[in-house]
């Protein structure tokens, strides 16, 4: 039976999703999964069979983008048309809500899971590179950076419109709003000339395991970059760029080293501006990038 996914699911799937992807018993907290659950609720589902969850799948909406993942199958139940149907439900939802791009990740060698994907719509386009901090890797201060939990919303609410004026409807600001509500996210803004909000870095370990952030185009990528990058705390810091944007690419060179890469698969008709190559912007998020 498919249902929508609910809060009181969430040790099930935390179980499941350590199942999964063999995370040797470090599970997902019940906040990550409300995260995940609340962006887009409508779009995340459960499979119940034999009155246990086997399946799940978590979808998400940022402008006109709609990105499904993660998603996971139980180990022992796998080839019996689970996946299929879980994945599909997402993908149908994200259509229905009108995303002109949906898309997902997958890890390259994984070739069941990519032959899933292309069963259900789904083609593959640019892989998304994970870098790791170099350990000698290290930045100045800058005193253009400000706590965003210090800034006027207005301000906020200002630069997401640019940004999404030049993303093609791509919004940041509830996940902005919700980092800046979290007691653990450490996000940061560059105020640049004119008292303009540039670009953000945020970092929030309970939510999302990467540092994730964008910037307008008219500015210093690597000056904004280095001076946000040097409030972010942690040891062990880790980025997500998609391969696309080249400039952001370029940066990475510099100061981080290459972990992992994952393929993107885009669903078929439905890639929206995203096969568009643009190098100049720089948005690190998995499911934006």
């Amino acid at each position: 039976m498919l249902t929508l996914m609910n809060k009181d699911m969430f040790e099930s799937i935390s179980v499941l999703d350590n199942d999964c992807f063999n995370r040797e018993g470090n599970f997902r907290s019940a906040e990550n999964l409300g995260e995940l659950l609340s962006n887009y609720p409508e779009g995340c589902f459960a499979l119940i069979h034999d009155n246990e969850i086997v399946a799940y799948t978590f979808s998400r909406i940022l402008g006109g983008v709609g990105f499904i993942g993660p998603l996971g199958v139980k180990s022992a139940l796998r080839g019996k048309g689970f996946g299929k149907a879980i994945v599909e439900a997402s993908r149908d939802t994200l259509i229905k809500a009108g995303c002109s791009s949906i898309g997902l990740e997958v890890a390259p060698d994984k070739s069941n899971n990519i032959g899933l994907y292309q069963k259900t719509g789904f083609f593959p386009a640019f892989p998304t590179i994970t870098y790791r901090k170099k350990a000698d890797f290290k930045t100045a201060g800058s005193d253009k950076v400000i706590n965003a939990k210090e800034i006027d919303a207005r301000f906020i609410s200002a630069f997401d419109r640019s940004f999404s004026a030049e993303h093609q409807g791509y919004s940041l600001l509830k996940d902005i709003e919700s980092a800046i509500s979290h007691k653990g996210s450490g996000i940061y803004f560059y105020k640049d000339r004119d008292d303009i909000l540039a670009g953000f870095l945020c970092y929030s370990p309970l939510i999302c395991p990467f540092i994730w952030g964008a910037f307008l185009r008219d500015y210093s990528r690597k000056e904004v970059f280095e001076a946000l990058f040097s409030k972010i705390e942690g040891d062990e810091l880790k980025i997500r760029i998609n391969s696309r944007y080249k400039k952001a690419i370029g940066i990475m060179g510099n100061s981080f080293e290459v972990e992992r890469v994952m393929l993107r698969m885009m669903l078929k008709g439905y890639e929206g501006e995203y096969m568009s190559l643009d190098e100049s912007s720089f948005v690190a998020r998995s499911w934006v990038g």
